[in-house]
């Protein structure tokens, strides 16, 4: 998908052909000055958010057997990291017990929507972060960042590490286009959390 400032930047350099050198580098002066004006104050702050407990409360104190019917299971950590609770958005403790369910975490009128497992932990408390803070568990892990627009089309996606998670943020904040952007844990490819602008 073109964005605009592409769109503006062919333009230019079909113009600069065409018409006197004098001319064209007016019109070049005149976008960059708009372009970069525009880049400078787009707002690139951000707040990532958890999935919400009260999604998984009824599951909370079903057995196991009852668990199966819903195709979720109640299992036991046994490393850290290894049981990522999508709901505190810290590690579980090894020996905690963990909900694996399936969840929609792009529920919405798209071809893009998507589902996959995650883990909650039973005692997990709603993560409340901060403008612009990134939990741990994300700065240390391989993640795939998937970035949207209002349509929920998916207009860019990258594998990065971690530790660069917040400059790839708010590179694609300063797309106008992107409303909002999902972050999953790229190997094993599943759901960590969402994005807005803040």
């Amino acid at each position: 998908m073109i964005s605009e400032a592409s769109r503006m930047r062919s333009f230019i350099v079909i113009f600069e052909v065409r018409v006197p050198k004098t001319a064209s580098t007016v019109l070049s002066n005149v976008y960059h000055h708009i372009f970069n004006r525009r880049v400078i104050n787009m707002n690139t702050n951000f707040k990532i958010k958890a999935i919400e407990r009260d999604l998984f409360s009824e599951l909370m104190g079903l057995s196991d057997r009852a668990l199966e019917r819903v195709n979720a299971r109640r299992v036991i950590a046994d490393t850290k990291p290894g049981y990522p609770c999508r709901v505190s958005l810290k590690e579980a403790e090894i020996g905690e017990r963990v909900l694996l369910v399936p969840f929609r975490h792009h529920d919405v009128n798209s071809p893009y929507r998507a589902s996959g497992p995650i883990y909650i932990r039973e005692n997990a408390e709603q993560a409340e972060l901060g403008v612009n803070e990134i939990p741990e568990i994300l700065t240390a892990r391989l993640l795939s960042i998937r970035a949207y627009n209002h349509n929920h089309a998916m207009v860019h996606a990258e594998t990065l590490q971690g530790i660069g998670l917040e400059n790839a943020v708010r590179q694609q904040f300063l797309n106008g286009e992107v409303s909002y952007i999902q972050i999953h844990n790229a190997n094993p490819g599943c759901f960590s959390c969402s994005v807005y602008r803040a």
